[in-house]
């Protein structure tokens, strides 16, 4: 149509809630924008109503910042257009059509929700020649958007042509997530990769940063003067919590890594030497490692066997008496409590460990023509563990269950459980 509204110039159109509203209009409009546009755009749903963003007898500038435009038949973006991702998805009618060498740039901070598509297009989108897709990161928080499939366009009428994903301008990595914020950590980061395009009906882009520095800390670890059983602890905790927060971006793995980073600092000076600063560092990631390695081993073991040692000397005790015709009736039932306190010194590199345990056992059977048994028992514990040196304390519930039988005469017996 040659009707219509022409934003001229990187002028601004702004409204509270509808920035352009010509629902009331007799006739299907055209907009161009060489501009701004803040608010929404309510067109009055005829054939023929077109907006051409970043248009000005050519490719220009625009930008949109509204929630919905409806309405509206067609959307075509000559040039560079940025959209400001919102709280909610923004929904647009009609088709979109990206032209040749045109560029797409979502602008997403903080206040941008990423578990929904960003923009949501009611008819199909088409990328032609040279298409590209941007985002730039403008909030405070990077770690928002890293390792994150972020869906920048979903089309419900389906989605085609080629369109490549990458990067605006922010370079957001200097202030990458808070474990970063301690100065020379042993914690590094790869360069980030954008990577990403359409899947089906979907545009998707992925901001890919993770963290290494896993032998880092084992080599300061190692200078702390810590073992070589503990050094294999270290590798491992440091490496899981890397691979854990690299994978999931998890809660408890940035925790488990932001603890790991507190600890100490990179393993060398300005200078390139060892100073009292990175001695410091080892000394204090030396300590964490010391009281993360899993010590007072074998106890949860020993607590379950003491259990099971005493279902068998009952069942050995049922058995006895059966032999000795000392019951009187074929079915029995039994019950114990438990009480044990144990002690284990320190041997080497491993802490010794102090236990206290309480439970009970419960065991019912019955005996078959006086010359067979057939029973099952069950037991519980709860077993509380102080391990020597560092105040460290292991609670373990142990829970059992067995069967026992047993085959005697006058001159022989077979027990078993």
């Amino acid at each position: 149509p040659n009707i219509g509204i022409s934003i001229k110039d990187g002028s601004t159109v702004k409204g509270k809630e509808n920035a352009i509203d010509f629902s009331g209009a007799k006739t299907a409009l055209r907009i161009d924008v060489n501009g701004n546009v803040y608010g929404n755009i309510v067109g009055n749903g005829l054939e023929g109503n077109k907006i051409n963003f970043a248009y000005q007898g050519g490719a220009q500038q625009g930008l949109f910042d509204g929630y919905t435009i409806s309405g509206v038949e067609k959307i075509d973006n000559w040039g560079n257009l940025s959209i400001i991702a919102k709280d909610r998805t923004i929904f647009w009618s009609g088709d979109f059509n990206n032209k040749k060498n045109a560029i797409l740039d979502f602008k997403i901070g903080n206040s941008a929700n990423l578990n929904t598509p960003l923009l949501l297009i009611e008819g199909k989108t088409v990328f032609n020649t040279g298409s590209k897709a941007l985002f730039s990161y403008v909030g405070s928080n990077i770690n928002d958007i890293v390792n994150k499939d972020i869906i920048l366009i979903q089309s419900n009428g389906g989605m085609s042509g080629t369109v490549e994903v990458g990067q605006g301008g922010v370079n957001a990595v200097s202030d990458l997530s808070p474990l970063l914020k301690q100065i020379d950590s042993w914690i590094t980061t790869t360069d980030p990769v954008v990577n990403g395009g359409i899947q089906g009906n979907q545009l998707v882009v992925r901001y890919g940063v993770n963290y290494e520095g896993g032998d880092n800390f084992v080599n300061i670890a190692k200078q702390g003067g810590i073992s070589e059983q503990r050094l294999q602890a270290a590798s491992y905790i440091v490496n899981y919590a890397l691979s854990e927060y690299n994978k999931t971006q998890s809660v408890r793995s940035g925790e488990l890594l932001a603890l790991l980073t507190s600890a100490g600092n990179s393993n060398t000076g300005d200078d390139g030497a060892n100073s009292s600063v990175v001695d410091s560092g080892s000394n204090g990631i030396a300590r964490l490692v010391e009281q993360l390695t899993p010590n007072a081993e074998g106890s949860e073991v020993r607590a379950a066997l003491r259990v099971v040692d005493k279902m068998r000397d009952q069942a050995n005790n049922r058995s006895f008496y059966l032999r000795n015709q000392e019951t009187a009736t074929p079915w029995n039932f039994w019950a114990q409590t438990l009480y044990t306190h144990g002690r284990q010194g320190n041997e080497a590199d491993i802490f010794g460990y102090q236990t206290n345990a309480y439970g009970i056992n419960i065991g019912m059977d019955r005996r078959f023509r006086d010359e067979a048994l057939f029973g099952v028992a069950f037991g519980y514990q709860n077993s509380h563990i102080n391990i020597n040196g560092y105040g460290n304390t292991k609670d373990v519930n142990s829970y059992e269950a067995m069967a026992y039988t047993g085959w005697f005469n006058d001159r022989y017996f077979i027990n078993g459980n």
